[in-house]
Parts: structure tokens; C-alpha cells; sequence
């Protein structure tokens, strides 16, 4: 830029200046979305110096932090203010989602019955269930000649799965008889 001053005398005076333009050029992103109890993983780049707010009270002063064991109150938005070589700043944005987790449970959780008698288990808490024994559904029919365990594994619609299990005791307590010739 030029300048040309004039005073009342009409002298004129000359100022030039240079005047460079930088992009800040910053950009952000994150691992979201992703199930409680995952690690969250936000990156930033494009700066020198990096100031990272969001929720609950998170706070970071580098380019990328994480968060262990996030839990689902730590969706929401987060930003950080880069800062580049030259000085300039830029703020951006991330919007983060951290979907709980289903809650999966067995009926019965427990029963007792005589060894080979069919007994009922049913999963609940989320959209698809795969059990143990390789069934699919939320209800399976079970007949254990010993004590056995079993374990539903619960997936959620947004693909977050937990597990369950029911321990289905086996009372041989029935007379045994042998024959012999």
C-alpha cells in the first residue's frame, strides 16, 4: 500500500507498506463417531500452537489429545484455536458423538434345572444379539446336560455391543442306574 501525505504548505510526503496475507490453512477432524468406553482421538494441524476447549470442562494444549474410556458425556463440540508460525489464528470446530453402550441382559440370569430339560433363555437391550452357541436372535432354547454358561453379546443400532451372561446350573441329583447282564 501507498500513502501520500500532504501538508498545508503542499509538500507531499510518501509511506509505502507491504501488507502479507496469510491462510491460516488449519483444519480439524476427530475419530467420531464411537462407542463408550473407546478412545476419542482429535487432530488438529496446520499451526505452531494448539488451544483445545469442549465438554465436560476437556482442555488440551496439543495437536492431536485423546481421551481414554470416553463415556457418552463427552459428545458435543469441541474447538481449538490454532495458531500459526506467523502469528495469525484460526478457530475450528469438531462436532463429536460417543454412543453408549447397550444395556444387555438375560432372562433368567440364573436357573437350576435336571440335566437335558429345555429352559428358555432371552437376551434384551439392543437391536441384534449373537449368543455363545452360535444362535442369533434374542431368544434361545437351551437343554445343558451340566452346568454351562452362557454369553449374549448385544450390538446396538449405532454398533456398540455389550455383553451378558446366565450360568444355567444343572442339578444331577436324579437317581443313576446302571444294568449289567
Amino acid at each position: 500500500y501507498e500513502v501520500i501525505a500532504t501538508d498545508g504548505n503542499g509538500c507531499q510526503g510518501y509511506a509505502d507498506v507491504y501488507v502479507e496475507i496469510t491462510e491460516a490453512g488449519g483444519s480439524v477432524s476427530s475419530n467420531s463417531p464411537i462407542c463408550a468406553g473407546e478412545t476419542l482421538q482429535l487432530m488438529a494441524d496446520g499451526g505452531v500452537a494448539y488451544v483445545w476447549s469442549g465438554p465436560p470442562g476437556f482442555s488440551s494444549t496439543i495437536a492431536a489429545p485423546s481421551i481414554d474410556m470416553a463415556s457418552a458425556s463427552a459428545s458435543g463440540t469441541y474447538s481449538v484455536t490454532i495458531t500459526t508460525d506467523s502469528g495469525c489464528e484460526q478457530v475450528l470446530t469438531a462436532n463429536v458423538v460417543v454412543n453408549a453402550l447397550p444395556t444387555a441382559a438375560i432372562t433368567p440370569a440364573a436357573a437350576t434345572i435336571c440335566g437335558g430339560t429345555p429352559t428358555t433363555l432371552t437376551a434384551s437391550g439392543g437391536g441384534t444379539y449373537s449368543w455363545s452357541t452360535g444362535a442369533t436372535g434374542n431368544s434361545i432354547s437351551v437343554s445343558p446336560m451340566e452346568t454351562t454358561t452362557y454369553t449374549v453379546s448385544v450390538t446396538s443400532l449405532a454398533g456398540c455391543t455389550q455383553t451378558a451372561d446366565a450360568t444355567i446350573t444343572v442339578n444331577n441329583n436324579a437317581p443313576y442306574f446302571a444294568f449289567t447282564d
